[in-house]
């Protein structure tokens, strides 16, 4: 099979062979597979998956012809990349791809008239498709948007995913690269200076009541267990606050000693959606986050979330992050306090506060993608 422009036709099957021999980046994606249970493998890769369109925001044009690829392991980035426009692929994170899929996506490209292609986060099978693919399609502009923070490369296996995302900008596979954290940029030339943006998905699902309409509150953390999420702080600082009577969780533990808290079954993402139009406010004072999907997700259906200090560079003083920033985030004292006060405000009020806030990231995401690319 032989595509590519006139310039750049060559024989993919010899070309795909010689990189298939080549080192791969290794992982083992331990926080993704074991820390989140929300996803099914569905084969080597899935194109316009239910679950990675039926909540993408409408496209102004920016998006127009491109493709947003991702990896099915990392759920997180996947309900990210499934609020963009365009069209999705969504690859099975350790597979070895063969001649026939590579085939089958670069034939996917041509047939939707795919001119740009954005890959968020990366993976050990990552780098050798974005390589066979641009030497296919060499007109074809890909984009690197890299998840997280730089203390996730405590873990090797992540550094190491880094270093190859790197290396793609230096030999032009990557056209540019950005970032969700400020000041990473410095670690490359071909590096966007400002903080990309997610957008908040798109739903039509309708609340009964606004969020804080009654008292007390029902509260929910819908991240999974673990040290930088800091689930236990969050739980500590909700059971100890007269204004709330239920704090809803997904993660199982031992929950005894906390009154308050009850666990429910993840059943699926427009499960999990739904159930959040319900609540009041979601605990997600974590120690280490990026731009956490669970408070966009919340203010999808106008639930605001209780966050540490993000430090975003985007959205800087406004009311939102005033009210629902928590700065001492090991301090229950502090999460309980922050409960107490936003109890004390009007529902109304705070709702036009969240939607206020959800139309500015929405605007802010597109610009900020707009200077990316252009």
């Amino acid at each position: 099979m032989r595509i590519g422009t006139a310039e750049g036709q060559f024989e993919l099957s010899r070309e795909l062979r010689r990189l298939l021999n080549s080192r791969i980046v290794q992982s083992s994606a331990k926080a993704s597979v074991e820390d989140q249970k929300d996803y099914i493998l569905e084969g080597p890769f899935a194109f316009d998956a239910n679950r990675d369109v039926r909540f993408s925001q409408n496209d102004n044009g920016l998006f127009r012809h491109s493709l947003i690829l991702f990896t099915q392991q990392w759920v997180g980035i996947r309900q990210a990349c499934g609020a963009f426009p365009g069209h999705k692929l969504a690859i099975d994170s350790h597979n070895k791809f063969t001649l026939e899929q590579v085939e089958e996506i670069l034939a996917l490209l041509h047939q939707h008239h795919i001119k740009s292609v954005f890959v968020h986060g990366m993976a050990p099978s990552t780098s050798k498709l974005l390589r066979v693919v641009k030497r296919a399609m060499p007109e074809l502009r890909i984009f690197g948007v890299w998840h997280g923070t730089m203390a996730g490369w405590s873990y090797s296996e992540e550094l190491a995913l880094f270093r190859e995302f790197l290396s793609l900008a230096q030999t032009r596979i990557f056209e540019k690269i950005g970032f969700l954290r400020t000041g990473m940029h410095h670690l490359s030339e071909y590096a966007f200076p400002k903080t990309l943006v997610n957008l908040v998905p798109k739903t039509d699902i309708e609340r009964a009541t606004l969020p804080f309409f009654t008292k007390p509150l029902k509260c929910i953390f819908p991240s999974w267990n673990n040290q930088w999420k800091n689930m236990f702080t969050n739980v500590v600082g909700a059971q100890s606050s007269p204004y709330v009577d239920e704090i809803l969780a997904y993660s199982q533990s031992d929950i005894d000693i906390f009154s308050k808290l009850k666990h429910v079954p993840f059943i699926d993402h427009s499960a999990h959606m739904h159930r959040l139009s319900l609540i009041d406010l979601c605990l997600n004072v974590s120690v280490n986050d990026c731009q956490p999907m669970t408070e966009l997700e919340g203010l999808s259906v106008g639930t605001p979330s209780l966050r540490g200090d993000l430090d975003l560079d985007f959205v800087t003083l406004h009311e939102y992050e005033r009210l629902f920033t928590v700065s001492k985030y090991l301090n229950a004292d502090a999460i309980r306090s922050k409960i107490s006060d936003l109890a004390a405000l009007d529902g109304q009020y705070i709702f036009d506060i969240v939607v206020e806030y959800r139309q500015l990231l929405y605007k802010r995401s597109f610009e900020r993608y707009s200077e990316f690319i252009n």
